[in-house]
């Protein structure tokens, strides 16, 4: 990415020997426990709790249980385990629209629409949300926010929302869904980068001073646009802070038990840090809903404006 800070980059060997250690996988205690105080590696143990998809749904409501405001996810049910509880939302005429996802997918692999709970594939687990039938719309497309969120420090708690992100356009216009069946336009309802870019009408957009004619844009594009047409930006990225930190909150003690188990006597509670992915969807009426945090969030360089997000990311974060 262009980053130079004289770093000499190790691919291979003992994890002693180095003083920044990054991986796409999971930090275990037993690799924590072996740290120095001087070392810094790029995951908290115990972070799969708001980062996997039915434990970020299990957080957040044992949360929405004490605390009312904890209302910034859709309603969601982990199946199989709590089949029965979802079945009983089908009474009467209910046409609500709901959205699959298993478990531990990544990239929209894996997700649909139904109507019925007959429809659901219990193959695999996977959790089942309410779907947000009418999310906000630019140009009459649907989008979400990849947002980047530095988790630095979890005794105390030290959490920040990177001032530039990306917004990610479906390719296909929306339209409110109606009628008896899920609708199947994977394009029209669903925003995620993997999917839409096989669309063969999809515009990567290779000028930053175009980004209006791109499917994929910056966060500071997209709230100039709000502000542009009378909206209050400036209170959408505030309500999006007060998620980002009541999501991290809902981990925390998790994260720091874990880390003094493997780091009794680090008082300065900085060996870890992890950049999270929060994916979030604006409505109609402009509150962020939190779809997901991902624990790895694609640092891949495919069109100029991923390197003019991203490189500056890695660069502040080190």
């Amino acid at each position: 990415m262009g980053i130079s800070r004289n770093y000499k980059l190790q691919l291979e060997g003992k994890i002693q020997n180095v003083d920044i250690f990054w991986s796409d996988k999971s930090v275990q205690l037993d690799q924590l426990s072996r740290m120095r105080s001087f070392q810094r590696i790029n995951h908290w143990p115990g972070m799969s709790c708001i980062t996997r998809k039915n434990s970020l749904a299990k957080s957040l409501l044992k949360m929405k249980k004490k605390f009312e405001c904890y209302n910034f996810f859709p309603t969601t049910w982990c199946l199989p385990a709590e089949l029965g509880e979802f079945k009983r939302q089908f009474g009467g005429k209910s046409k609500q629209l709901y959205i699959v996802k298993p478990e531990a997918s990544s990239q929209g692999r894996g997700i649909y629409l139904v109507r019925r709970w007959q429809e659901v594939q219990l193959s695999e687990p996977c959790i089942v949300q309410k779907y947000i039938e009418k999310p906000f719309l630019i140009e009459g497309l649907k989008f979400d926010f990849r947002l980047y969120v530095l988790v630095a420090g979890v005794e105390p708690l030290r959490v920040y929302l990177y001032k530039e992100g990306l917004a990610r356009f479906a390719t296909h216009a929306y339209a409110v869904p109606s009628g008896h069946s899920a609708p199947t336009d994977v394009f029209q309802h669903l925003t995620n980068y993997a999917v839409n870019k096989e669309n063969p009408e999809f515009r990567a957009g290779q000028d930053l001073s175009a980004q209006s004619h791109s499917h994929k844009r910056t966060l500071s594009f997209v709230l100039k646009m709000l502000e542009d047409k009378g909206l209050d930006a400036r209170g959408v990225l505030e309500q999006i802070q007060d998620l980002v930190a009541k999501t991290v909150v809902a981990a925390q003690p998790v994260l720091a038990n874990n880390y003094r188990i493997c780091q009794p006597d680090c008082t300065k509670n900085n060996i870890c840090f992890e950049i999270l992915g929060f994916d979030v969807l604006l409505d109609e009426a402009l509150k962020p809903w939190l779809l997901e945090v991902n624990h790895t969030p694609s640092f891949r360089t495919d069109a100029p404006i991923d390197h003019a997000v991203k490189a500056p990311l890695i660069n502040d974060t080190l």
